[in-house]
This record gives structure tokens, sequence and C-alpha cells, in this order.
């Protein structure tokens, strides 16, 4: 406004003055005027002139800056500076820090799109250029970064992080710096209740369950029996379809993308190992380059379904999925007695048990090719559980018996789901043998001996650090 004050003020001087000599809003107020000029010569209406414009324009400045005058006390001015000269402060406000805001979204822009970039530094192409002005998505999210490190930086006191809760009728999560600054010091983020639903059509779950007992099934998978272990509520409800199936909150749908773009990554590489008959050299890195080609294609396969989802999340569960699928396969190579290796699916295996059929569920095998042996594993326990452990200490049990018994008197100084996946990993191992295959029946016949007799009108929730990525945590805690 001080500048068009300062212009307008001048407009007289403006009109016989080239436009080589003009400042761009001179020029901008130049054309205004001569606009009004040409109206007023051809206008029906009377006292439309530059002058009638030019005093009503006068007066507006004049009122503005008497209302300005008035009120220059109470306020609030915004200083933008650069950061060497930036002041610290006792007290700073970070607002708009929502997900979908901060970090803000970044945009391929023309000509750097992705495809351009493609083009250009493709060998095919026989450009081969290296463009330093293209910053990408890692770039971008290092500046932001930065910017809340600035923040941080120039606050000596305290600072004020403010989030709109709900803004045009959606509900807004706090951005994931504000999660991982909270996380940090141990407190949670404290928001409002999400009351979507009306008297009318709102669930009622009801926390005890009916007094009954589940009548025996004709088979089980070994997942399932884990289930039970795991949590006899949990299993409950998986069993009845009762609000079993949907993942409700923010960390539970971004670990169930980490555990399907996993799950879809391995599958794709061994579908492609056994239709080219692949076999890898111990030493080589020849699969790097083609997991890499795979780990594109689930990505822009998967992501899609997950775009409720910031870039910074998505980001971050790329980089910890391509750090898995490494991880396995380096585990698969360290644990190779011969030179050559591959990794392939497997069709299910199933065994007969007292009254029931026992599905053991072969997702994939590592097979050492020159000693014709092989190691089994299972995604699906991974797809139904989506961590395979929530602590880095490591269990000193080993036996099979000492840890179901670590199950069922729920031992708080162990790590519940990754005595789970031990567990499976033991009978899997037992069936995969063959010779031990019978024994794996002794263990999983108990297991549905326990199901078929428990009452489940008694089952409590196995609580443990396990539940904040359960899918029925919010039914157990009443929400």
């Amino acid at each position: 406004m001080n500048t068009l004050k300062a212009v307008v003020m001048k407009a007289g001087n403006i009109i016989g003055t080239d436009d080589d000599s003009l400042e761009f809003e001179q020029i901008i107020l130049k054309k205004l005027v001569l606009a009004i000029n040409d109206i007023g010569s051809s206008s029906l209406m009377a006292n439309l002139d530059s002058g009638y414009f030019a005093q009503n324009i006068r007066a507006m400045l004049t009122d503005w800056e008497q209302q300005n005058a008035s009120e220059t006390e109470n306020t609030i001015r915004l200083n933008a500076v650069n950061l060497e000269n930036m002041r610290k402060y006792k007290y700073c406000y970070f607002i708009m820090c929502e997900s979908d805001k901060y970090p803000r979204r970044y945009f391929d822009r023309f000509p750097f799109t992705v495809d351009i970039i493609e083009i250009l530094q493709n060998p095919k192409y026989e450009i081969d250029v290296t463009l330093h002005e293209i910053r990408g998505l890692e770039y971008h999210m290092e500046l932001e970064r930065y910017l809340f490190k600035n923040v941080l930086d120039f606050t000596t006191k305290q600072l004020i992080i403010t989030y709109c809760e709900k803004e045009n009728g959606n509900y807004n999560k706090p951005s994931i710096f504000a999660v991982d600054i909270a996380t940090a010091f141990g407190v949670d983020i404290p928001y409002a209740e999400q009351d979507v639903l009306n008297e009318k059509n709102s669930l009622q779950f009801s926390q005890e369950i009916p007094n009954c007992n589940l009548a025996p099934k004709p088979e089980h998978t070994l997942t399932e029996l884990a289930v039970f272990k795991l949590c006899p509520k949990l299993y409950y409800h998986r069993r009845t379809d009762n609000c079993y199936g949907v993942y409700l909150s923010r960390l539970q749908l971004k670990f169930y993308m980490e555990a399907v773009l996993y799950c879809d990554v391995l599958k794709r590489f061994m579908d492609y190992n056994l239709a080219n008959k692949k076999v890898y050299a111990k030493n080589s890195l020849e699969h790097e380059s083609i997991i890499s080609e795979i780990f594109k294609q689930s990505s822009t396969a998967i992501v899609k379904y997950f775009a409720f989802f910031s870039q910074y999340e998505i980001a971050d569960t790329l980089r910890n999925v391509s750090a898995k699928v490494k991880g396995f396969i380096e585990n698969a190579m360290k644990n190779l007695k011969g030179s050559s290796y591959t990794v392939i699916s497997y069709q299910d295996k199933r065994y007969t048990g007292s009254g029931y059929e026992l599905i053991i569920e072969h997702d994939n095998r590592v097979v050492d090719y020159d000693l014709k042996t092989w190691r089994m594993s299972q995604n699906s326990t991974y797809l139904e559980f989506l961590v395979l452990k929530t602590s880095d200490n490591k269990s000193e049990l080993t036996h099979y018996a000492d840890m179901i018994a670590a199950l069922d008197r729920n031992d708080m100084n162990e790590d519940r789901v990754n005595l789970i996946s031990r567990v499976i990993a033991k009978i899997n191992i037992q069936f995969d043998s063959k010779r031990y295959a019978n024994d794996g029946i002794k263990r999983t016949d108990e297991l549905v001996r326990q199901i078929n007799n428990y009452d489940f009108n008694k089952a409590t929730v196995m609580e443990s650090e396990f539940c904040a990525y359960c899918r029925l945590n919010d039914v157990c805690m009443g929400r």
C-alpha cells in the first residue's frame, strides 16, 4: 500500500514520461490513467474522467493512512528476513503444521519432469547428462527439514506448534515432523475424538464376548493358530468376522502399506526367478538390478492405493521396504553353505491332524542350489501382524515349551509378537524337514484342542506393545 501511495501521488509526472524511464509499477499506473482518460472522453456518463478517478484514489489512500496511524500501537508486524539476519526469539509459533501442508507437497515442474529426466539421464538415449539443477524429492525434503530446524534454532524458550484439527469437514493429522518430535520426548499429541457417525448409523461394539465355545473347524492355518496364542480375543473376532479386517489408525495403515509392498516385491522377484530359472552366485550383485526394476513396478502398482499419505510418509515407506528386501537377501546369502542360490515361491502343504486339516503356508523358499537344501518363510505372517517384533531386546528363550509358557502368562519382559513369529518358525521347520512332521502335528493338535475347549466369554486382552498395531485396538479400548 505504501508503494502504491508513493506512485499514485506522482501520477502527474508519469503521463509525459517515456516508458523506458519508468519503473514497472509506474508503467502500470500510466496505462491505467490513460485508460481512464479514454473512458472520460467517450463515456456518456457525466463527471467520469481521470481527475474524478484520481480524487477517489487519493481519498482512499488518505483514509487508509489515518486508519493505519490510529492502529499502529496494536499492530502485529510480520518481518521477512534472511536467515543470516534472523534474531532469536523467546517464543515462536509454527502454524498450519498439518500433515498435508508441511512438509509441503513436492512437484516435478517443467522442464524437469520425471519423463524428461529419464530421457536426459538414461544411457540408452545417448544423452547421458548430469543436471545439477535437478533437485528431486529427497532434496525437497531436506529443505523442509532445514526449515523446521531453523525454527527450532531461533527459538530460545518455547516453540508453539499449531494445526487445524478439522478443515472443510475433514479431520487433519499433525505433521509427521511434529509427531517425530513428540515421539522423541515420549509424549502424545492430544487431539479431539472424531465423532463422524450420528446416532442412527453409529456402530456399537460390545467389549464382552457372548458366552460361547467356537465350533471345531475342519481346517486351520498355522497363522490362525498363532493368532490364538497371541491374543484369544483377537482370534475370536478373526473367526467371527466381528469388526475384523479394517485398519483404522494412520500408524496401522502405514505399516500395512509397508507389509503389502514388501510382500509384493518378493512375490514378483520369486515369479521372475521361476519364469527365467534364475540362479544367483553367492557373491554376485546381479540380483540388485533385477530387484531394483521390480521395486519400481511394485511401487507404481501399490502406492496409488495409499495416496492419502503425504509424500514424506510414502518416501519413508519406500526406503524401509527397500532396506528390508535387501536385508532379506543378505541374510539368505549369509546362511548359504554352497556357492549359489535362488528364491522361489512354493505351494502350501496340507497335513492331517486330529480331526482337522492343517495348512502350512509356504510363501517363499530360499534354495541353496548346490546342496539342494532350503529354508522356508511366511509372508502371510508379516501381513497378518504388520510387525514381527516391537522391541530390539533379543529374547533369551530358545525352546518351544518356554516360549509357549511365556505367552500363556503374558510375560511383560518378552516381545509377544516376536515370540509368536518364532513359534511359527519352529513349527514350520518341523514340517519342512519332513522327518519331524509328526512332532509338528503334536504341537498343532495341542493348539487346536485349546481353541475347541476355550470359553471365549472369559477372553481378556493380552496387553502388550503389539496392541498399537492390532486392528482391534480401538474396539478393545472401547473407542
